[in-house]
């Protein structure tokens, strides 16, 4: 539960800055479910862009789903080609949200960034519960 509190806490604290990056990125199939909502602090460091992160990620794979939630911090330096990127994790946490319909649906049915953040609040406070 400390890391989940963490990783809260570094979500909270970069939402509430007027600068960050958010990004959403979802893939789906007839037996897979791939989705991941990224927050970014946006500061310079140096000549690059980095500052806090927090990630969080939903699987389906082979009748199970998962969440994974990470944070930590990036730097991202811009190249002749693009850019280089660089994440160190200082939180990760993986729940396995278990194989039982009702929750497999809901995972299938994320179409959105808001689905998802419904689904990881649901998970939260059900992790909250003694």
């Amino acid at each position: 539960m400390e890391k989940i509190i963490q990783w809260i806490e570094v979500f909270n604290q970069i939402a509430k800055n007027e600068s960050n990056y958010h990004s959403f990125y979802i893939e789906k199939g007839e037996d897979f479910v791939d989705a991941s909502l990224t927050l970014e602090e946006v500061s310079h460091v140096e000549e690059c862009r980095g500052g806090a992160y927090a990630a969080a990620s939903v699987t389906m794979r082979g009748g199970k789903a998962y969440l994974e939630m990470t944070s930590g911090s990036y730097r991202k330096c811009p190249t002749q080609t693009g850019y280089t990127a660089e994440y160190t994790h200082t939180t990760q946490q993986k729940i396995e949200l278990g194989d039982d319909p009702e929750v497999l649906g809901f995972v299938k049915s994320i179409k959105n960034e808001g689905d998802l953040v419904a689904l990881l609040e649901a998970v939260l406070q059900a992790a909250a519960k003694p």
